[in-house]
Protein backbone atom coordinates (compact mmCIF):
# COMPACT_ATOMS: atom_id res chain seq x y z
CA UNK A 1 0.00 0.00 0.00
CA UNK A 2 1.32 3.46 -0.89
CA UNK A 3 1.33 5.86 2.03
CA UNK A 4 1.93 9.60 2.12
CA UNK A 5 4.12 10.91 4.94
CA UNK A 6 4.87 14.60 5.01
CA UNK A 7 7.93 16.06 6.76
CA UNK A 8 7.78 19.77 7.52
CA UNK A 9 11.17 21.47 7.17
CA UNK A 10 11.93 24.88 8.69
CA UNK A 11 14.71 27.21 7.58
CA UNK A 12 16.64 26.21 10.70
CA UNK A 13 16.62 22.52 9.71
CA UNK A 14 16.82 22.83 5.91
CA UNK A 15 20.63 22.48 5.82
CA UNK A 16 20.54 19.34 7.97
CA UNK A 17 17.92 17.76 5.73
CA UNK A 18 19.83 18.76 2.60
CA UNK A 19 22.99 17.13 3.97
CA UNK A 20 20.98 14.00 4.72
CA UNK A 21 19.55 13.93 1.18
CA UNK A 22 23.03 14.26 -0.31
CA UNK A 23 24.37 11.46 1.88
CA UNK A 24 21.59 8.93 1.24
CA UNK A 25 23.47 6.94 -1.45
CA UNK A 26 26.56 6.70 0.75
CA UNK A 27 24.48 5.86 3.81
CA UNK A 28 22.69 2.98 2.09
CA UNK A 29 25.97 1.72 0.67
CA UNK A 30 27.64 1.78 4.08
CA UNK A 31 24.86 -0.34 5.56
CA UNK A 32 24.71 -2.56 2.46
CA UNK A 33 20.99 -1.83 2.39
CA UNK A 34 19.65 -2.95 -0.97
CA UNK A 35 16.19 -4.30 -0.13
CA UNK A 36 13.11 -2.37 -1.15
CA UNK A 37 11.58 -2.95 2.29
CA UNK A 38 14.21 -2.77 5.04
CA UNK A 39 13.93 -4.58 8.39
CA UNK A 40 13.05 -2.41 11.38
CA UNK A 41 16.42 -3.13 13.01
CA UNK A 42 18.26 -1.80 9.95
CA UNK A 43 16.04 1.28 9.75
CA UNK A 44 16.58 2.00 13.45
CA UNK A 45 20.36 1.72 13.08
CA UNK A 46 20.37 3.97 10.01
CA UNK A 47 18.13 6.50 11.72
CA UNK A 48 20.46 6.66 14.71
CA UNK A 49 23.42 7.23 12.38
CA UNK A 50 21.56 10.04 10.61
CA UNK A 51 20.63 11.68 13.87
CA UNK A 52 24.22 11.73 15.14
CA UNK A 53 25.65 12.84 11.79
CA UNK A 54 23.22 15.56 10.76
CA UNK A 55 20.71 16.52 13.45
CA UNK A 56 22.67 17.45 16.59
CA UNK A 57 22.13 20.82 18.21
CA UNK A 58 19.02 22.94 18.74
CA UNK A 59 16.32 21.98 16.25
CA UNK A 60 13.05 23.80 15.57
CA UNK A 61 10.90 21.77 15.39
CA UNK A 62 12.60 19.15 17.58
CA UNK A 63 14.21 16.15 15.90
CA UNK A 64 11.67 13.45 15.08
CA UNK A 65 13.03 9.98 14.40
CA UNK A 66 9.97 8.77 12.48
CA UNK A 67 10.49 11.56 9.92
CA UNK A 68 13.95 10.18 9.13
CA UNK A 69 12.69 6.59 9.03
CA UNK A 70 10.05 7.64 6.52
CA UNK A 71 12.69 9.30 4.32
CA UNK A 72 14.81 6.14 4.50
CA UNK A 73 11.82 4.00 3.52
CA UNK A 74 11.16 6.30 0.57
CA UNK A 75 14.74 6.08 -0.66
CA UNK A 76 14.78 2.30 -0.24
CA UNK A 77 11.72 1.98 -2.48
CA UNK A 78 12.46 4.61 -5.11
CA UNK A 79 16.28 4.94 -4.99
CA UNK A 80 15.98 8.71 -5.09
CA UNK A 81 15.76 11.40 -2.44
CA UNK A 82 12.32 12.90 -1.84
CA UNK A 83 11.81 16.56 -2.64
CA UNK A 84 11.43 18.90 0.32
CA UNK A 85 10.49 22.49 0.97
CA UNK A 86 10.98 24.92 3.82
CA UNK A 87 8.30 26.18 6.20
CA UNK A 88 8.39 29.59 4.52
CA UNK A 89 6.62 28.01 1.54
CA UNK A 90 3.56 27.25 3.70
CA UNK A 91 0.64 29.54 4.51
CA UNK A 92 1.28 29.83 8.24
CA UNK A 93 -2.15 31.32 8.90
CA UNK A 94 -3.64 27.87 8.38
CA UNK A 95 -1.60 26.63 11.35
CA UNK A 96 -2.53 29.43 13.74
CA UNK A 97 -4.29 27.43 16.48
CA UNK A 98 -4.61 30.58 18.60
CA UNK A 99 -6.66 32.25 15.84
CA UNK A 100 -8.82 29.13 15.44
CA UNK A 101 -9.50 29.05 19.18
CA UNK A 102 -10.29 32.78 19.17
CA UNK A 103 -12.78 32.30 16.31
CA UNK A 104 -14.56 29.53 18.22
CA UNK A 105 -14.66 31.76 21.31
CA UNK A 106 -15.91 34.84 19.44
CA UNK A 107 -18.68 32.84 17.75
CA UNK A 108 -19.66 31.37 21.13
CA UNK A 109 -19.92 27.92 19.58
CA UNK A 110 -21.60 25.17 21.51
CA UNK A 111 -20.14 21.67 21.64
CA UNK A 112 -21.92 20.48 18.47
CA UNK A 113 -21.10 23.59 16.45
CA UNK A 114 -17.51 23.49 17.69
CA UNK A 115 -17.10 19.82 16.73
CA UNK A 116 -18.59 20.44 13.27
CA UNK A 117 -16.32 23.43 12.68
CA UNK A 118 -13.21 21.56 13.80
CA UNK A 119 -14.10 18.61 11.55
CA UNK A 120 -14.57 20.94 8.60
CA UNK A 121 -11.14 22.56 8.87
CA UNK A 122 -9.40 19.27 9.70
CA UNK A 123 -10.85 17.46 6.67
CA UNK A 124 -10.57 20.32 4.16
CA UNK A 125 -8.52 18.99 1.24
CA UNK A 126 -5.62 16.61 0.70
CA UNK A 127 -3.03 19.33 1.36
CA UNK A 128 -4.51 20.38 4.70
CA UNK A 129 -1.75 22.05 6.71
CA UNK A 130 -3.25 21.10 10.07
CA UNK A 131 -3.09 17.39 9.30
CA UNK A 132 0.32 17.86 7.73
CA UNK A 133 1.74 19.58 10.79
CA UNK A 134 -0.01 17.84 13.71
CA UNK A 135 -0.20 14.35 12.19
CA UNK A 136 -2.97 13.17 14.49
CA UNK A 137 -6.19 14.99 15.20
CA UNK A 138 -5.74 14.23 18.90
CA UNK A 139 -2.62 16.42 19.06
CA UNK A 140 -4.43 19.27 17.35
CA UNK A 141 -7.40 19.02 19.73
CA UNK A 142 -5.11 19.07 22.76
CA UNK A 143 -3.36 22.23 21.56
CA UNK A 144 -6.72 23.80 20.74
CA UNK A 145 -7.90 23.09 24.30
CA UNK A 146 -4.79 24.79 25.68
CA UNK A 147 -5.39 27.89 23.55
CA UNK A 148 -9.05 27.94 24.57
CA UNK A 149 -8.02 27.78 28.24
CA UNK A 150 -5.69 30.75 27.76
CA UNK A 151 -8.55 32.79 26.32
CA UNK A 152 -11.08 31.76 28.98
CA UNK A 153 -8.67 32.14 31.88
CA UNK A 154 -6.00 34.76 31.07
CA UNK A 155 -2.84 34.40 33.09
CA UNK A 156 -3.63 30.88 34.25
CA UNK A 157 -0.18 29.67 33.25
CA UNK A 158 1.43 32.41 35.34
CA UNK A 159 -0.03 31.14 38.61
CA UNK A 160 1.83 29.16 41.23
CA UNK A 161 5.47 28.22 41.60
CA UNK A 162 7.49 25.80 39.48
CA UNK A 163 7.11 22.26 40.86
CA UNK A 164 10.12 20.78 39.12
CA UNK A 165 13.33 20.36 41.05
CA UNK A 166 16.37 19.82 38.90
CA UNK A 167 19.19 17.56 39.99
CA UNK A 168 22.84 18.47 40.11
CA UNK A 169 24.24 15.74 37.89
CA UNK A 170 27.14 17.05 35.83
CA UNK A 171 26.65 17.03 32.08
CA UNK A 172 30.03 15.40 31.54
CA UNK A 173 28.74 12.36 33.46
CA UNK A 174 25.96 11.84 30.92
CA UNK A 175 26.05 10.09 27.52
CA UNK A 176 26.10 12.39 24.51
CA UNK A 177 22.53 11.60 23.56
CA UNK A 178 21.32 12.50 27.06
CA UNK A 179 23.35 15.72 26.96
CA UNK A 180 21.54 16.58 23.73
CA UNK A 181 18.17 16.53 25.51
CA UNK A 182 19.37 19.23 27.94
CA UNK A 183 21.95 21.17 25.95
CA UNK A 184 21.74 20.34 22.22
CA UNK A 185 24.49 22.78 21.27
CA UNK A 186 26.93 21.20 23.73
CA UNK A 187 26.31 17.75 22.27
CA UNK A 188 26.78 19.15 18.77
CA UNK A 189 30.06 20.81 19.73
CA UNK A 190 31.41 17.68 21.42
CA UNK A 191 30.65 15.55 18.37
CA UNK A 192 32.07 18.19 16.05
CA UNK A 193 35.32 18.37 18.03
CA UNK A 194 35.67 14.59 17.94
CA UNK A 195 35.28 14.53 14.17
CA UNK A 196 37.64 17.45 13.66
CA UNK A 197 40.35 15.63 15.64
CA UNK A 198 40.14 12.69 13.23
CA UNK A 199 40.15 14.80 10.06
CA UNK A 200 43.26 14.76 7.88
CA UNK A 201 44.45 17.36 5.34
CA UNK A 202 42.72 15.57 2.47
CA UNK A 203 39.34 15.87 4.17
CA UNK A 204 39.02 12.24 5.31
CA UNK A 205 37.94 11.06 8.73
CA UNK A 206 39.87 8.17 10.29
CA UNK A 207 38.77 5.39 12.61
CA UNK A 208 40.94 5.52 15.75
CA UNK A 209 41.16 1.71 15.90
CA UNK A 210 41.49 0.29 12.39
CA UNK A 211 42.42 3.47 10.53
CA UNK A 212 39.60 3.18 7.98
CA UNK A 213 39.17 6.50 6.20
CA UNK A 214 36.32 8.19 4.36
CA UNK A 215 35.08 11.69 3.63
CA UNK A 216 31.53 10.93 4.81
CA UNK A 217 30.55 10.88 8.45
CA UNK A 218 27.93 8.23 7.91
CA UNK A 219 30.60 5.53 8.28
CA UNK A 220 31.67 6.69 11.74
CA UNK A 221 30.39 7.10 15.28
CA UNK A 222 31.61 9.09 18.28
CA UNK A 223 32.98 6.80 20.99
CA UNK A 224 34.14 7.26 24.59
CA UNK A 225 37.79 6.18 24.85
CA UNK A 226 37.25 5.24 28.49
CA UNK A 227 33.69 3.86 28.71
CA UNK A 228 31.29 5.73 30.94
CA UNK A 229 30.63 2.60 33.01
CA UNK A 230 34.34 2.64 33.87
CA UNK A 231 34.47 6.30 34.88
CA UNK A 232 34.85 7.92 31.45
CA UNK A 233 33.48 11.42 30.89
CA UNK A 234 31.75 13.09 27.97
CA UNK A 235 34.59 15.56 27.43
CA UNK A 236 36.62 16.27 24.25
CA UNK A 237 39.77 14.47 25.44
CA UNK A 238 37.77 11.27 26.06
CA UNK A 239 36.04 11.19 22.69
CA UNK A 240 37.24 9.57 19.48
CA UNK A 241 35.90 8.51 16.10
CA UNK A 242 35.37 4.82 15.32
CA UNK A 243 33.92 3.18 12.27
CA UNK A 244 30.67 1.37 13.00
CA UNK A 245 32.33 -2.03 12.78
CA UNK A 246 35.03 -1.17 15.36
CA UNK A 247 32.52 0.54 17.62
CA UNK A 248 30.36 -2.57 17.52
CA UNK A 249 33.31 -4.80 18.40
CA UNK A 250 34.32 -2.53 21.26
CA UNK A 251 30.79 -2.55 22.59
CA UNK A 252 30.77 -6.35 22.66
CA UNK A 253 33.92 -6.52 24.82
Amino acid sequence: MDLSYQVMVYDSTAAAYQNLMNALPTLFSSFEATDEYLPDATLDAMEAQCRDAFFCGEMIPPYESRDIVSILKYYAQYESAPQFYTFDDVDRSKLDVTAIAQHIWDEDMGERSRAAYIDSIWDSGDDNMLRLFFGRKLYFLRQLDVEHMKIAHPGIYDEGQPNVKFGTRSLEDMPLYEIGKINPELEKNLREQAFQQSLDKSGCYHCAMCGAADRSRVYFQVDHITPMNKGGKSVPENLQILCRQCNGKKGDQ
